[in-house]
């Protein structure tokens, strides 16, 4: 039973666990290699999650009218959430037409609630399908990851040793992560993340209210468009029908296709529902 929310920028996107595990990503877009595929063997595949010291009560939700994760996980001495999200937002140019902004990255923000959170950082991506090695170096104020042609890199405010230590870290105050293709490493901060997460908000609830939708079911409505808006290729207006490949609608069949391409069919349905 595949069980995940989905978030990402129009560009290529990412499947989210209930747990809070990153368990499915392509990069740089929708029909790249995988970055994280756990969804496709939990061995070998790759993920990127965080475990807490004790046994926790995990909810998930998506912020309301929005493609912004929220992963709450709540104990007896603390309490803290994660935030997962691809910025996608509205910027306006001097003399120019309205211009969307598509930061090409996944951002993870893990936010103390109550108490000093105490987690392990399980960061185990595999580039390329885990086809190959998984190279990771790390420079001064940024990680690289890379296996044969596909190269990604991450920033944090996090120690990058204590990242890969994989040890239990008390979390005092917002931490976040970074992850895709980041040019000036040394210009992020807590300050601009969250500043681009204001912005991602603001651009999704604006995109809800052009919807016209009945009040019956009107919720589940809106979660289905943010979803279908989720699968459309910016760069050409294809929408694929799926995010996923290799996942057999009959075990030991042939009926295991690549969905991340515009199926006509499937496309012709999504059209038909947006409008």
């Amino acid at each position: 039973m595949l069980d995940y929310g989905i978030i990402g920028n129009c560009v290529t996107c990412a499947l989210i666990k209930k747990d809070g595990s990153l368990d499915w990503m392509c990069y740089p877009d929708f029909s790249s290699p995988s970055i994280f595929a756990k969804i496709l063997d939990k061995n070998k595949g790759g993920s990127f999650n965080f475990k807490p010291d004790r046994k926790c009560k995990i909810t998930q939700k998506y912020i309301d009218n929005t493609n912004i994760i929220e992963t709450t996980f709540s104990c007896i001495s603390y309490a803290f959430k994660v935030i997962d999200f691809f910025p996608r937002y509205g910027a306006i140019l001097k003399k120019k037409k309205p211009e969307i902004i598509k930061e090409h990255h996944i951002i993870r923000i893990i936010e103390p609630l109550r108490g000093t959170p105490i987690i392990a950082i399980e960061f185990d991506p595999k580039l390329d399908y885990a086809r190959g090695e998984t190279k990771i170096e790390e420079q001064e104020d940024h990680i690289i990851i890379s296996n044969n042609n596909q190269k990604i890199r991450m920033v944090s405010n996090i120690k990058y040793s204590n990242i890969f230590s994989k040890e239990k870290l008390k979390i005092k105050q917002r931490s976040y992560f970074v992850l895709g293709n980041i040019s000036e490493p040394s210009k992020y901060n807590m300050k601009k993340i969250l500043a681009v997460h204001s912005a991602t908000k603001k651009y999704w609830i604006k995109w809800v209210k052009g919807l016209v939708v009945p009040e019956k079911n009107k919720e589940l409505i809106i979660r289905s468009a943010l979803c279908l808006k989720l699968l459309t290729y910016s760069k050409t207006g294809a929408i694929i029908a799926a995010s996923t490949t290799s996942i057999p609608e009959e075990v030991g069949s042939e009926r295991n296709w690549d969905y991340r391409y515009c199926w006509i069919r499937d496309a012709a349905m999504t059209i038909d529902a947006l409008n």
